[in-house]
């Protein structure tokens, strides 16, 4: 259930910034041998409720004394010897469109939620890391599991508490008591996926619809983040908002982009750069009739469709099922974006039949999007594994409407991680050719 009163990982990433860097530059400073943030920020999870710290700190009543003056501590809320509860301010800034993200903002939007600070001796730091990530039920399954006291005292460092128990690090975002203990004991812990591992990004788009840039800003911009293969998919016409382009205008726009290959090629040549194959795409409503915004003559050209539901979100389940599967039993489209139309932190998915929604992207290879903006993210944690047991191949895409929103991919490799997904598991780490290769399978 998607809970409202919570903040998204985005925003958590940027008040841990401030804090650690309140605290690092602060005359607390010399005091403090270790700070990290714990909980649910370090497992990497989606929203946040609250946010905690963890500091190995010589002078607690110091640090405790100085958080309390801190600009950004609207209060205190509890206190004792090792541990400090505060209230942050009720910092919201201006509405702003739903692609205007500012990760890397210097002030960030505070929320007035609370955070914790607890406090240890360095040399029990390794065990109190443990202990104050969790989650609970990963905290519950290592004590099954393992059949062993587990010492809540000393280890400085949180792999030698592990290496302890005789069982590799595991790493935080996957400590959410699912599989995770059982594969340290194995020794079959997964290589998990990382940015690094990207090789093309299959979902952006430019001012020829609702994007902020053009087309070949945003393909430079893929190259310089050392992308392989990038591809343009602009909306088609019923997302008439966004100036959504009908058969006519999608065809001009893909021999433009012909053009621009060849500008790229040479200039690429010329800068000695790696160099960057552009797709010609397409993100084509699924409209509510369950047919394809754009004629299926017109999709069998492209390079990339990506199909998506807009519109029509509260039709009855079976009919949203139905345009759902028809997109997918479609040949031309290669994957269905952002599937579940979830908004985080507070709009639910709509009301599909997700079982035979994934079993039927299983059984006609269709692909399915883990959209990386921090409001979708959806794929869901969950839903990613459950994709990998039915052998459906997850595409990490940016969605990005501008060339700086091309790093948002960062924040869907967190959700993949969480999932325990591989390299292999992603559709997107391969090369374009090999990509192709896989990109449809006929019916069984």
């Amino acid at each position: 259930m998607i809970d409202p009163a919570r903040i998204l990982w985005y925003e958590a990433e940027l008040i841990c910034r401030y804090f650690l860097d309140y605290l690092r530059r602060g005359e607390i400073s010399p005091h403090i041998q270790r700070l990290e943030p714990v909980g649910d920020f370090r497992r990497l999870c989606e929203t946040i409720g609250q946010l905690e710290f963890l500091a190995a700190c010589d002078r607690p009543e110091r640090l405790f004394e100085f958080l309390r003056h801190c600009p950004a501590v609207a209060e205190p809320i509890s206190q004792t010897d090792k541990t400090l509860v505060v209230k942050l301010v009720q910092s919201i800034p201006a509405r702003t469109g739903f692609h205007a993200l500012v990760p890397d903002a210097a002030t960030p939007p505070f929320h007035g939620i609370r955070i914790i600070f607890r406090t240890v001796a360095e040399s029990d730091f390794g065990c109190a890391l443990w202990q104050t990530t969790g989650s609970e039920e990963h905290l519950h399954q290592m004590k099954k599991r393992l059949g062993k006291d587990i010492p809540e005292r000393g280890f400085s460092e949180e792999t030698d508490f592990f290496h302890s128990l005789g069982i590799p690090w595991i790493l935080p975002e996957l400590r959410e008591g699912r599989r995770e203990v059982e594969w340290a004991q194995s020794d079959s812990l997964p290589r998990l996926i990382t940015v690094e591992d990207l090789k093309g990004d299959l979902h952006s788009h430019t001012d020829w619809t609702d994007g902020l840039d053009e087309p070949k800003t945003m393909v430079q911009q893929a190259q310089k983040n050392g992308l392989e293969y990038f591809a343009l998919t602009d909306h088609s016409k019923r997302v008439a908002q966004c100036n959504g382009l009908n058969e006519k205008q999608l065809l001009y726009q893909w021999s433009r982009y012909e053009q621009l290959q060849a500008e790229i090629d040479e200039e690429t040549e010329k800068a000695g750069l790696k160099p960057i194959q552009l797709l010609k795409g397409v993100e084509v409503d699924i409209l509510e009739s369950g047919e394809m915004d754009l004629a299926d003559e017109v999709l069998s050209r492209a390079d990339w469709v990506v199909a998506s539901l807009h519109f029509g979100h509260t039709q009855p389940k079976n009919r949203l099922t139905r345009r759902l599967l028809n997109a997918i039993e479609n040949p031309n489209v290669s994957v269905i974006a952002h599937p579940t139309g979830r908004f985080l932190p507070g709009y639910p998915p709509f009301d599909a039949d997700w079982e035979q929604v994934f079993a039927a992207a299983a059984q006609y290879g269709c692909f399915l999007e883990l959209n990386s903006h921090p409001k979708r993210l959806d794929l869901s944690d969950t839903d990613c594994a459950r994709a990998k047991e039915l052998g459906i191949k997850i595409v990490i895409s940016s969605d990005a409407h501008s060339k700086d929103a091309l790093s948002l991919t960062r924040f869907g490799i967190n959700q993949a991680r969480r999932a325990g997904l591989r390299s292999e598991d992603v559709a997107n780490t391969r090369s374009w050719p090999e990509l192709q290769k896989i990109v449809r399978t006929k019916p069984n």
